[in-house]
């Protein structure tokens, strides 16, 4: 979420603000009071009375104005408007860069927070779209800050830099570790199969098991194919991811498997993806929730920053909620590991 702001100069009252500073900026380039108020919209006369009030409570002119001459007349900023100005824009750039840090910190916090609430889960599968290995990765450094912690996958996943990778049983002593059957390529990976992963939490020797549990290409939105998703059934938790800057795009475009996700959603290829074509997947036995074992479940609507209509969240978000495997839909931004806000079932 972005955050607004406007910075106003007072002495005993409002003395100079954002729509000053704003027509300064434009008679600084144009030079001229009359051709600046018509690139803004305003009436001369308003212009004339912005600048006259803010020189009359500053007690300093603003411009310099010349009247006709072989140029025509004009107006310039004074020095102390320059100097003005210029502390105005920076200013108002430490006081939007500031404020937005502290927003993305309570949103960072938030994130934190919600997931913490699920402590005690110690196999976390994450299936669906667009942000999975970014969590995966995020949330696996998370637990290990508190306890061992593995990272998985039961589909290819691209290799995991940033901790050491075994290969078919953990021999590295480290914390994190990240398992995987074998190499297909230099920067990819096979996953092991969901039963060596429910054999793995029996064995109790992580406090916590993250798996990326779903492949979608990269896509934003995910329909399965006849073996998908291939879910370890003793999961204690399973995050479903969908990228919602998928929706009011063609499902050709946006969905990994689209010829499945138009045949079960009873839509053409080229047809935008809507929550109502959504909730149609997400509620079919082979949609998005197939394969998800007797364990609580979380949605993210991810990258919500860069969906283009929030209209679709007043019809998706009850029709995720009225699954009763749902506790919780959360508005996230996984890029900077973001919580906007949660939904709760109250169910």
């Amino acid at each position: 979420m972005e955050v607004r702001h406007r910075i106003t100069y007072e002495l005993n009252g409002r003395v100079f603000g954002k729509g000053p500073a704003v027509l300064l900026q434009v008679i600084k380039q144009t030079g001229s009071l009359r051709e600046s108020a018509r690139q803004l919209g305003l009436s001369y006369t308003k212009a004339f009375q912005m600048i006259k009030q803010a020189e009359t409570r500053l007690g300093y002119p603003l411009l310099n104005r010349t009247v006709g001459g072989s140029h025509g007349g004009g107006s310039t900023l004074s020095e102390q408007a320059l100097q003005l100005l210029e502390d105005y824009h920076r200013i108002d750039k430490l006081v939007g860069t500031y404020a937005q840090e502290k927003q993305n910190e309570l949103e960072q916090a938030r994130l934190i927070e919600t997931l913490n609430r699920y402590r005690s889960a110690r196999l976390i599968s994450i299936i669906g779209g667009g942000g999975k290995t970014t969590l995966v990765h995020w949330l696996c450094a998370q637990r290990a800050m508190t306890g061992s912690s593995l990272l998985t996958s039961t589909t290819a996943m691209f290799r995991p830099d940033f901790l050491p990778v075994d290969f078919e049983r953990v021999t590295t002593e480290a914390n994190p570790v990240a398992l995987f059957s074998h190499q297909i390529r230099q920067d990819k990976l096979k996953g092991v199969e969901p039963e060596e992963i429910d054999r793995l939490k029996a064995s109790g020797r992580f406090d916590s098991i993250i798996v990326e549990a779903d492949g979608s290409k990269g896509l934003p939105l995910k329909s399965y194919g006849e073996y998908e998703p291939p879910i370890p059934q003793s999961s204690d938790l399973v995050i479903l991811v969908i990228g919602v800057d998928g929706f009011y795009q063609p499902i050709e475009e946006v969905v990994h498997r689209p010829e499945i996700y138009a045949a079960m959603t009873r839509s053409r290829l080229r047809s935008p993806v809507t929550a109502k074509n959504y909730l149609r997947h997400f509620r079919n036995a082979n949609g998005a929730l197939k394969n998800v074992p007797d364990c609580p479940v979380l949605v993210m609507l991810n990258r919500i920053d860069l969906l283009k209509d929030r209209e679709v969240l007043a019809e998706l978000i009850p029709g995720l909620l009225s699954n009763e495997k749902v506790e919780a839909v959360l508005l996230t931004d996984l890029s900077d590991y973001r919580l906007e806000t949660v939904f709760r079932n109250e169910v």
